[in-house]
């Protein structure tokens, strides 16, 4: 017993020591939780101009999207101890001006994404302070003509992904990309009218090129190119054989989703915690509805005319039937209806000629009983 007793006493002690835990505040303008065992911390659409949060230092991934950052000055980051991040978003704010070292010692950062801004340059020092970064985006910004960009202003030997769609591109170098080990590259809708092998040849790991959307004209540049991403067994889409005008119905709908989160201010460090799962169901029974909603709408508009037309003469002669008995049927009510008020009449009549008769009769049946009978002498 008094074995147990220490036994129990001593897995206490221990579990003391290594299991404690720290709880770790987070900002009220901001929710602090645990995605996919990274400390997340979330201060989307909350107004704010700059950096300066007093976020933990513990942060992984930073979300700070939708609000109204229009600068990054130099070390924001680090002078903030945001050495941690591996996950950073900066999308749909009014950066324009990102300076040299603003990204200095995020060693440890995978993604960045800074879509949907009012950046117009690229600066290679920013590469050399993230030496671990694999996905940059940098869709819907205002780069226009490239021209002016310094030699391989995309340098970095970890980037896999570069998105640069949407972006108002009308003109790239062929000595704008060092990027070795780059597999997705984003050009789709753009303004080019033209793009050089000379850019592409240097990605070696290239596996997909995306560049639909742009004004290219089938130029010798662009049949080399086409040339090269079949030798290179690169994924793209010819756009000499894009089709012009969309096809019928060929525009696709998306409905919103609602996220639901839980307000938290804090992480538990030591505390493991997996990511809720997504209502799969829910969201198959509403897109299956959406489906059967739209595969109906393209039967309808397939229907042939003629058929519609004798199905509607149809209709019409079912209705006009249908009006002209109910027509019918209420002449009817209405002359029978006279027709008993016409009878009513009639008897109404025979009833008070039948009562003046028997008055009469009761009077003369009445002056003969009081009248006395004269005899003759």
């Amino acid at each position: 017993m008094q074995l147990l007793l220490l036994s129990l006493i001593w897995a206490n002690i221990l579990l003391a020591i290594n299991g404690k835990q720290i709880k770790i505040e987070c900002p009220s303008y901001c929710d602090c939780d645990i995605f996919l065992n990274f400390r997340r911390a979330t201060c989307v659409n909350k107004t704010l101009v700059v950096i300066h949060l007093d976020l933990p230092i513990q942060t992984q991934i930073l979300d700070i999207s939708y609000n109204q950052i229009s600068q990054l000055d130099d070390y924001d980051f680090s002078k903030n101890n945001l050495v941690e991040l591996k996950f950073l978003n900066i999308s749909h704010n009014k950066l324009s001006q990102v300076n040299v070292y603003a990204f200095d010692r995020l060693r440890e950062l995978i993604t960045l994404d800074l879509s949907y801004n009012a950046m117009q340059y690229i600066l290679p020092k920013w590469f050399e302070c993230m030496p671990k970064l694999e996905h940059l985006f940098l869709r819907g910004n205002y780069f226009g003509d490239m021209s002016y960009l310094l030699k391989y202003s995309f340098n970095s030997k970890s980037l896999k992904t570069l998105d640069l769609s949407k972006s108002y591109i009308s003109y790239l170098k062929s000595d704008v990309f060092k990027l070795p080990n780059l597999e997705y590259l984003d050009l789709s809708e753009n303004q080019l009218i033209s793009l050089s092998q000379k850019i592409i040849n240097p990605l070696r790991s290239l596996k997909v090129l995306k560049i639909n959307g742009n004004s290219f004209s089938c130029n010798p540049d662009l049949t080399a190119l086409k040339k090269l991403v079949l030798r290179k067994r690169i994924e793209f889409e010819d756009p000499c054989s894009w089709e012009k005008a969309p096809k019928k119905f060929e525009k696709l709908m998306q409905e919103t989703t609602t996220q639901v989160s839980f307000e938290r201010k804090y992480w538990m460090i030591e505390e493991d915690q997996d990511s809720s799962s997504k209502n799969v169901s829910i969201q198959q029974t509403i897109c299956e509805s959406d489906e059967k909603k739209r595969n109906l709408f393209i039967e309808l508009s397939e229907f042939p005319y003629a058929l519609l037309l004798v199905v509607i003469l149809c209709y019409g002669i079912l209705i006009g039937f249908i009006c002209g008995c109910g027509m019918k049927y209420c002449r009817m009510r209405h002359n029978v209806r006279k027709y008993r008020n016409r009878k009513n009449i009639v008897l109404k009549n025979i009833n008070k000629f039948d009562d003046e008769m028997n008055q009469l009769t009761t009077h003369i049946n009445s002056l003969g009983n009081s009248t006395p009978i004269f005899t003759r002498r």
